[in-house]
């Protein structure tokens, strides 16, 4: 009997066909990953630092652990979007400036908002807690 090339040979795969290797597709999508979170990271790490928080200060006032702020800034790992806009909020960053992407006129105008509406709570809470 004849043995075409279609025959598979031990391991499944038929002769001249190497086997399909989710490694090497998850190894590239790793690579595309890492690159993005990296960038991500290093843009939290570098708001963090023009706040002047720590590690321990961002991860306090955001409720996110020290551990997951920590990998983030080092790329390996990357962020929910609820764990992401708490860490913006703290910031004082838009999810599209932690992101990357430029700032539009309306984005500069809701972050301007933002922070005006962030600054009068705090007064308020100021004022409440001196009436106390």
């Amino acid at each position: 009997m004849h043995e075409s090339n279609d025959t598979p040979r031990e391991g499944g795969h038929p002769q001249g066909c190497p086997p399909f290797s989710f490694r090497r597709s998850a190894k590239r999508h790793a690579h595309n990953s890492t690159h993005m979170s990296t960038t991500l990271g290093s843009r939290l790490r570098a708001a963090r630092e023009a706040k002047g928080l720590t590690l321990d200060e961002l991860a306090a006032q955001s409720g996110v652990s020290k551990a997951m702020i920590s990998r983030v800034e080092g790329g390996a790992r990357s962020l929910t979007l609820d764990t992401a806009s708490a860490l913006c909020d703290v910031l004082g960053l838009s999810l599209d400036a932690l992101a990357g992407r430029k700032a539009t006129a309306g984005t500069k105008n809701r972050t301007i908002a933002i922070a005006k509406a962030r600054r009068l709570a705090d007064e308020l809470r100021e004022q409440i807690q001196r009436l106390d």
